[in-house]
């Protein structure tokens, strides 16, 4: 609803629910194969079985807003009020059995009780949000606006529910001073903008992190029977509050000689108070609670240069974008995590950490009686193996011996775009990549026959006994050893990239030749998207995939079109 008292005043008043109650039912059949002498060979699964789900999942958000805008001679103000209640909440239920007799009578009730389970589980969060907006103009030429808001979330205890959030910005159009007339022609616009704000982030993982929640899993042995139990096993910290990001920006806007557009940004984000489980000591018998501790910042830019000309009959315009940051982390209370990608004081986050490599070992580095020379390894190895490199110096090779040696946040992402228009033809293209990022593959990607599994053409590219080369790209094949799969440098490349992500080629008919059938416009166009990639990734593997991937992704898909836009 919308309401206009004044033509000064507006007042606007939504309300949106939604609701949707899924209903789930999977059934999985017992598939039998046989030998081409009709004899068994074996069965997947073991058991038919049979899961049955329903949710229902309701939200609710209501706004309402004051606007008010009016011009006083040169001076233009404005200031706008809201309200936001946002609410949401969930349940569901869950059923299993598995050993049906009829495979054609998928009912739950017609399975076996004796391994039935089921399910349950409930949980809502509500927000809400006071806030307000305050603009100020002088003769079109100093901006000012500043922002407040006040939010308050159910995720967090009474005491610290509540959080308040201002920001401000300002615009000086340089260009409409009296002292830039002189030089119009050539700066046709220019302003500078500053800004700093204040948001917050209420998404934390958990609807109620604050509270001593039980749980219902735990079981326990009486009278040499499983007994349901029930247990508090995260303590709970009422302290926690809202993650508070902080960002500053400087930037500027400028038109020059009527065809060149250039737009500028230097940023400065640090994020406060991120939710971190800290050690608590191991006698407390119960999982670490959040705390408001980790400090993040990112320092970053953005450009943007177009040049535009369709003053000619050979009209173009070309468009190039390149932004970068720099993320670190500055404190996580001296938190040391040794997974894959971890966040470490000091580094991005999501770094890489593993082990350093040095290529693959030879001959030379064993002894006459086959032994190692060098730090002791993984298992039992072999020339062809990879080298680790002792970082630690103490003569073994072990997770101390780790480091970070790659970050997988992308920098010095870039585009670029070129249209163009002559006597009916039209062409444009579009270009895409990352200047620097590091790739990691595990799992599959690297290991033939891993789980009996697949093995890639690119994986015979591998030392042998035949072909020792030590620059090879895969170490030997090394059924049920350790060492050649562990979490190195090996694995990791640069994941950096340029791909051609669409070309368009069009023809427009003159409009005059159409006229007379009552066509207006008549265009023939074919045109390809992912057409080209260029990087230095594993061969076969997009370098867009997820950091650290196994293969398991959906490839981009290179497709052509051919068609005809006709309008009437």
């Amino acid at each position: 609803m919308s309401y206009k008292p004044f033509d000064f005043l507006t007042g606007k008043l939504s309300y949106a629910p939604s609701y949707s109650q899924p209903n789930v039912t999977s059934f999985v059949k017992v598939i039998k194969t046989y030998d081409v002498n009709g004899g068994l060979r074996f069965t997947l699964p073991a058991v038919n079985t049979m899961d049955q789900s329903t949710a229902i999942d309701k939200s609710n958000q209501l706004e309402g807003t004051l606007t008010f805008l009016k011009n006083y001679s040169k001076h233009q103000i404005g200031a706008l009020a809201g309200y936001q209640y946002l609410s949401s909440s969930n349940s569901g239920f869950s059923a299993f059995r598995d050993g049906f007799l009829f495979e054609d009578y998928p009912i739950l009730s017609g399975g076996s009780s004796s391994n039935m389970k089921n399910n349950g589980y409930a949980s809502e969060w509500t927000l809400l949000s006071y806030f307000g907006r305050v603009n100020y103009s002088f003769d079109q030429k100093y901006l000012f606006e500043a922002n407040l808001r006040h939010d308050g979330s159910s995720r967090f205890a009474k005491e610290n529910r509540w959080g308040t959030f201002p920001s401000f910005s300002a615009g000086w159009r340089i260009s409409q001073e009296k002292f830039m007339a002189d030089i119009k022609e050539a700066v046709n616009e220019l302003k500078l903008r500053i800004s700093w704000g204040r948001l917050g982030n209420q998404e934390i993982g958990s609807n109620y992190p604050f509270a001593p929640t039980v749980s219902l899993s735990p079981k326990y042995i009486s009278n040499d029977l499983i007994q349901n139990g029930a247990a508090i096993l995260n303590m709970a910290n009422t302290d926690i509050s809202w993650e508070t990001t902080e960002m500053s920006d400087i930037g500027f806007d400028a038109k020059l000689f009527r065809h060149i557009n250039l737009v500028f940004d230097y940023y400065y984000k640090k994020t406060h108070g991120i939710l971190l489980e800290l050690s608590i000591p191991k006698t407390m018998g119960v999982f670490a609670p959040f705390q408001n501790a980790g400090i993040v910042e990112n320092k970053g830019w953005d450009l943007q240069i177009g040049y535009n000309d369709v003053d000619h009959p050979f009209k173009y315009g070309i468009n190039f974008t390149l932004s970068d940051v720099k993320n670190k982390v500055l404190d996580i209370k001296g938190i040391q995590q040794t997974g894959t990608l971890v966040a470490r004081e000091g580094h991005p986050l999501n770094s890489l950490y593993l082990f350093k490599s040095s290529g693959l070992l030879s001959t030379n580095d064993f002894n006459q009686d086959g032994t190692y020379k060098y730090a002791k390894q993984f298992g039992k190895i072999a020339p062809g193996d990879i080298r680790y490199a002792d970082i630690k110096e103490d003569g073994i090779i072990n997770g101390d011996d780790r480091e970070v040696l790659g970050s997988t946040i992308p920098r010095f992402t870039y585009s670029l775009s070129l249209n163009t228009e002559y006597r009916g033809f039209d062409f444009s293209a579009f270009l895409q990549g990352v200047g620097k990022r590091d790739g990691y593959l595990v799992g599959n990607a690297i290991q033939p026959f891993l789980f009996s599994g697949t093995a890639y053409e690119y994986q015979k590219n591998r030392w042998t006994k035949d072909n020792p080369d030590p620059n090879s790209v895969f170490p030997r094949l090394a059924f049920g050893e350790t060492n050649n799969t562990q979490l190195s440098d090996f694995w990791m490349k640069s994941a950096a990239y340029l791909r051609i992500k669409n070309i368009q080629l069009g023809y427009t008919t003159p409009h005059k030749l159409l006229k007379s059938i009552g066509v207006s416009e008549l265009r023939f166009f074919v045109s390809g998207e992912n057409l080209f990639s260029f990087d230095k990734f594993w061969k076969g593997w997009d370098p867009e995939i997820d950091a650290v991937s196994n293969g398991a992704y959906y490839p981009q898909v290179k497709t052509f079109n051919f068609g005809i836009n006709l309008k009437f």
